[in-house]
């Protein structure tokens, strides 16, 4: 544990391959690739997020923003890659993931407040998280207060590796690592179709819905143009377990 009760790794559980799937591992960003992670973020997740795509229409993120919040994510040490083997270690995905912790819930609001570009993304993700506890969770007739959250950031599969199960291998390897650095629930904000798909295949729930059309900026409905596809932004976790 950190200061004021941040989380920390444990220095106990070193970088290492979290997974294995067909010509893929899955391993921690090493610091030395972490410019290359946060290109492929750029390029790829934030071209296709739904809510980044519709906002980008009248406010442009600077891309000085969007590495500052990359970094200020990586820096909790927790971020995985798919590397393709056959294909000289080419990054195949990212995942870029953040700790939310009880005792310092608030660790990131002063990186997000500073991304003036950014500003409309975040209020949207505030909105979403209004009313959310991400610290306690039912589990059966109980319920169980956790002191650590992941707080999965964004995904991105490069456009030549998609349909290979590329994102379901990093959301298995980041529960993997989870359970082993001591995180033991997960609360994100998933705003397409697909990703929500995709999350709800590993033992979460939707907590919150959010419609877009329900979504406005000074009265003005701004989102409501993702639907269709896409009719609402989910709040979804879980507690994290073994499976």
């Amino acid at each position: 544990m950190g200061e004021n009760g941040s989380f920390v790794r444990p220095s106990s559980v070193p970088r290492r391959v979290w997974l294995r799937h067909k010509s893929f591992r899955v391993e921690d960003i090493p610091d030395d690739k972490r410019s290359e992670a946060m290109q492929h973020m750029i390029d790829n997740f934030f071209q296709d997020e739904p809510v980044t795509s519709e906002l980008r229409k009248t406010t442009k993120y600077s891309e000085d923003d969007i590495r500052k919040f990359l970094d200020n994510a990586l820096k909790d040490n927790i971020s995985l890659y798919a590397l393709d083997e056959d294909n000289n270690d080419a990054i195949a995905g990212v995942t870029i993931l953040r700790v939310s912790s009880r005792a310092n819930p608030h660790k990131h609001d002063a990186c997000d407040l500073s991304l003036k570009s950014m500003k409309r993304l975040f209020t949207f993700l505030q909105h979403c998280h209004d009313g959310v506890d991400n610290f306690t969770y039912q589990s059966g007739s109980s319920k169980v207060v956790v002191d650590h959250v992941l707080e999965p950031m964004g995904l991105s599969v490069s456009p030549q590796y998609r349909g290979k199960g590329i994102g379901q291998a990093l959301i298995q390897a980041r529960h993997k690592l989870c359970l082993e650095v001591g995180i033991g629930a997960t609360m994100g904000i998933y705003t397409s179709i697909y990703s929500q798909a995709i999350i709800l295949r590993h033992g979460v729930e939707t907590v919150k819905d959010v419609p877009y059309a329900d979504y406005l900026e000074d009265g003005v409905a701004v989102l409501s143009g993702l639907n269709p596809p896409h009719p609402s932004a989910k709040v979804i976790g879980g507690l994290l377990t073994k499976s």
